[in-house]
């Protein structure tokens, strides 16, 4: 029995993910469809926070193992306010101020 579990534990830990950070526990609908079709989209987005995560920051850094998936979606979350404002997008001073404010929220967001 110890070793289904074993087995199924990563499984287990999926869903754990997709309720406590995708919203596959809030259906935001009612309709029969729409309740069928959340819980798939948000184990999809969980599927790809990971892939992101594992083939633009994992390959690079070479670490020994994964973090959680928090720590991925905040990783996520810096690299595109990263790409959205660059250098020329603003003012330094501005931009400065900006991303001081954006940097808080994001890291309070995870």
């Amino acid at each position: 029995m110890v070793e289904t579990f074993a087995m199924r534990w990563g499984i287990e830990e999926v869903f754990w993910e997709g309720k406590q950070l995708f919203g596959f526990r809030k259906v935001q609908g009612w309709r029969p469809r729409t309740v069928e079709r959340q819980a798939p989209f948000a184990l999809f987005v969980l599927s790809l926070v990971k892939a992101w995560y594992v083939h633009q920051v994992a390959l690079r850094k070479r670490s020994e193992g994964l973090p959680s998936t928090s720590a991925m979606l905040t990783a996520l979350r810096f690299a595109y306010w990263r790409q959205r404002i660059n250098r020329l997008s603003l003012p330094r001073r501005e931009k400065c101020e900006m991303l001081e404010v954006v940097h808080n929220a994001l890291a309070a967001a995870a």
